[in-house]
């Protein structure tokens, strides 16, 4: 083997070997967001078949909604597989990330569904309290507040496991 395949042996092997971590967690993120995009809209599905809900009104009074939240589950949900992943090496700061992560796409697929629901009933006649709309948003940015703070204590107050073997 001469230099320059050497080189070129070197330039394209190495990476491929050293950055084996980096491409498991693709595949994990990738299977995570998959598989919570299959599930949330399996439960969209559901829950309008539920209420009586034809696949026009399962496309107009939901899934525009989930179209906009979808960046966020995505974010969110990639949070919650590198939390987990990490639980082992940071066990406080883990647990509370994958409680917080876990939270956020709870709370926002509930605040969709709910607000699905009542879009449905409120065209078709069945309740007429507009205002549960503002209780619903009201208790979703509640939640959602506990759950930025238990992020924002996981990542700043808590020390991780390599700096509490070095103050000590």
């Amino acid at each position: 083997m001469n230099d320059l395949q050497r080189d070129d042996h070197d330039r394209f092997a190495g990476p491929i070997e050293s950055n084996n971590r980096l491409f498991q967690f693709s595949v994990m993120a990738l299977l995570v967001v998959l598989t919570t995009t299959s599930v949330v809209l399996a439960a969209y599905i559901g829950i309008g078949r539920a209420f009586g809900m034809t696949n026009l009104d399962m496309l107009q009074f939901g899934f525009g909604r989930f179209i906009f939240t979808f960046p966020m589950l995505i974010v969110w949900a990639v949070g919650l597989a590198v939390s987990i992943r990490r639980r082992k090496s940071q066990r406080g700061q883990g647990t509370l990330l994958i409680i917080a992560f876990g939270g956020l796409l709870v709370t926002a697929f509930v605040g969709d569904v709910l607000n699905m629901v009542m879009i449905y009933m409120i065209s078709n006649n069945q309740i007429t309290a507009a205002w549960s709309f503002s209780a619903v948003g009201l208790i979703q940015v509640l939640l959602n507040t506990v759950w930025w703070i238990l992020i924002l204590l996981a990542l700043f107050a808590i020390p991780t496991s390599k700096a509490q073997t070095n103050d000590a």
